[in-house]
């Protein structure tokens, strides 16, 4: 990996925005591939943030050219894909993969601007200076000089304002995870926070019940369970380790097994116990109780989890599609009026259905938001 490429990751937990949203209407200005809520993303802006993402894909493979995906035609990004592309490739594919790096950067500068009209609508700002104390620290941290910053904003196309710019975004989306949205996300996961009881419990399993009363007479005389699992037993999956089971949840054992084992107490020898399979010997050697991780110890990682699903999956995302437009020959699943293929290639379908981006993606490159003055 290059050190281009470290320094663009090294900030890359940041996305991408446009400029402030204001305004509402529906309506497509001349110089605009999108509107949201009245905000438009100008055609320069998505040109900018799309040579910024194909800096960055160029840099996954040292040697390769900037491809910049030019919608609606794509003429000049299938013709350049097409010099370095195998023989073999289908040249339909070609402009499929265009429109996906298109829809990765379309879809960030969209959802960025959804971010800046949610945090709007609750009251939520973020100061210059809370976004310039967090440049600040992230600069220091992994700049060590002036000089390497300026490489950095050079070698990606970037400048220090689409950079504040991004930290901007981030400041929001954290603040959009308040107290009441991170309880209601561990309410709704709760299941995620919690673990169920589960024992480990050694059994036996006999044919027929005199063989059972022999194997539990043997325990009884403290004959070892790793020999009269060997002798007795038939569980292949346990007669060779004492017959051991290891974190067993409530079910997963036949449902007469199970029913005795957890209402037993610790260390009781159980049986016989009849099921349909043969005759049970068991014993409980340990309990591990339910857990719950409590609301205060998940805040951090839900914090974290939501500010991320602010530009990744927003919970808002139904409510500001709705105010989203894009110009005909510029839609993409994030647009209200985008109309999904009946049979998109999988490539075309994955990056128009607003997933979360990989490393090659608009974010994973540190694509960051155009200025408030070049939309």
């Amino acid at each position: 990996m290059t050190r281009t490429v470290r320094l663009i990751l090294a900030l890359g937990a940041i996305f991408v925005g446009g400029a402030a949203v204001s305004g509402c209407g529906s309506s497509i200005p001349g110089d605009a591939v999108a509107v949201v809520a009245g905000n438009p993303i100008t055609q320069q802006a998505l040109a900018h943030w799309g040579y910024v993402a194909a800096v960055g894909e160029s840099e996954q493979s040292p040697g390769s050219p900037v491809i910049v995906p030019d919608p609606p035609n794509y003429t000049n990004c299938i013709a350049s894909l097409k010099k370095i592309a195998p023989a073999s490739y289908p040249a339909a594919e070609l402009k499929t993969d265009c429109e996906a790096q298109f829809a990765q950067t379309l879809e960030y500068l969209i959802r960025a601007d959804w971010v800046q009209g949610q945090a709007a609508a609750e009251g939520i700002k973020a100061t210059p200076a809370e976004v310039q104390k967090q440049f600040d620290t992230a600069k220091q941290k992994e700049f060590k000089t002036p000089a390497l910053f300026q490489e950095f904003l050079t070698e990606t196309g970037q400048t220090q304002a689409d950079i504040l710019y991004r930290f901007r975004i981030s400041v929001l989306s954290t603040k959009l995870a308040s107290p009441a949205a991170i309880k209601a996300y561990y309410e709704k996961n709760i299941a995620s926070y919690s673990t169920a009881k589960r024992l480990n419990v050694r059994i036996i399993l006999t044919k027929t019940l005199s063989q059972a009363l022999a194997a539990k007479a043997a325990i009884a005389s403290h004959r070892t369970w790793l020999a009269t699992a060997k002798q007795y037993s038939i569980d292949g999956a346990t007669k060779d380790n004492g017959g051991l089971q290891v974190d067993v949840t409530n079910g997963e054992d036949p449902a007469a097994l199970n029913a005795v084992i957890f209402s037993a107490p610790h260390l009781k020898l159980l049986g016989p116990i009849k099921s349909p399979f043969g005759y049970y010997v068991a014993e409980v050697t340990d309990i591990i109780p339910a857990t719950t991780t409590s609301l205060q110890k998940a805040t951090p990682t839900i914090k974290s989890t939501l500010a991320n699903d602010a530009l990744s999956s927003p919970p808002w995302e139904k409510t500001w599609k709705a105010k989203t437009t894009c110009r005909a020959g510029f839609e993409m699943a994030d647009c209200s009026n985008y109309t999904a293929p009946k049979a998109a290639a999988t490539t075309s379908s994955t990056a128009t259905a607003g997933s979360t981006a990989t490393s090659t993606s608009p974010a994973g490159t540190a694509v960051t938001p155009t200025t408030t003055t070049s939309k």
